[in-house]
């Protein structure tokens, strides 16, 4: 039954009269009835009571509802909330599958590569190795053609009757042949007392470097000892035209003349100044 129900219950005389037995016997409060069963005197305190409880309870029980409303909202919220987050977590788990898969793919590629980077490496190492094999045994050979390429044309057709082959083995193979190796220093001796020969220092240098490939060949031979400070000598020496003195010390050597270590002779002079 319902507190609207309830109330209007308590218009009914019948209903009257049994609260007011009740009443009677719990609190002891008197009250007569007229003989057209209207209530006349009797306390109604109770039945005050018994309304402001049920007012009361309804009041109460609408605060309820909207409480339990409140909370199915709450309810509501929270599992929107929790169906949001797994959505959320699922897609993170995905991705990180997905990061995971890449990082392993990445590791797998790099596995070669860096298989790859040791043997370059070792590869490196091994062509390194050649290449100062090749510097320290061919060295000369390539200066001797970097000296020949430096020289003018026309120091080259002056030469050309020694160096028919002007590759880096022709200019080796000419320049350790005792005919070719004398011929050429012949020629730097005549452009170094002319003294007008621009070429002329990379010509002795050309001869002293493929002087000492001869000497390979031919040991007998060697470079004449002489130095700033030594006795003139005509029968070892060549004195150059821009020597102060006519005799005396050497002050420089302008080329060096080699000999025959074996019997002594002085194969070529050395030229120098005074």
């Amino acid at each position: 039954m319902d507190i609207q129900t309830l109330l209007e219950a308590l218009e009914d005389e019948k209903v009257q009269v049994k609260i007011r037995d009740i009443v009677d016997k719990n609190k002891g409060c008197t009250g007569t009835l007229l003989e057209n069963g209207q209530l006349l005197n009797v306390d109604n305190s109770e039945l005050v009571l018994v309304k402001e409880s049920l007012q009361k309870s309804e009041s109460e029980n609408e605060d309820l509802k909207k409480s339990i409303e409140e909370l199915q909202s709450l309810l509501g919220s929270e599992k929107k909330a929790k169906e949001d987050a797994n959505v959320s977590v699922e897609k993170l788990s995905a991705e990180v599958e997905h990061k995971d898969q890449v990082i392993h793919e990445l590791r797998s590629a790099q596995q070669p590569l860096v298989e790859d980077k040791k043997r370059l490496e070792s590869d490196v190492i091994t062509l390194n190795q050649k290449l100062e094999f090749y510097r320290d045994n061919f060295r000369d050979d390539l200066q001797a053609l970097e000296l020949y390429d430096r020289l003018s044309e026309q120091t080259r057709h002056s030469l050309s009757g020694i160096f028919k082959d002007t590759s880096v083995q022709g200019l080796i193979a000419c320049g350790i042949q005792e005919k070719n190796i004398s011929n050429l220093w012949d020629y730097a001796k005549s452009e170094t007392v002319n003294g007008n020969n621009d070429d002329i220092a990379n010509v002795i240098s050309l001869f002293n470097l493929l002087f000492q490939r001869f000497t390979l060949a031919y040991p007998m031979f060697s470079l004449q000892d002489v130095k700033p400070g030594d006795s003139f000598e005509t029968q070892y020496h060549i004195k150059h035209s821009s020597s102060v003195n006519t005799s005396g010390s050497i002050s420089q050597v302008m080329l060096y003349g080699y000999v025959n270590s074996k019997t002594g002779r002085v194969i070529k002079p050395s030229v120098v100044k005074l």
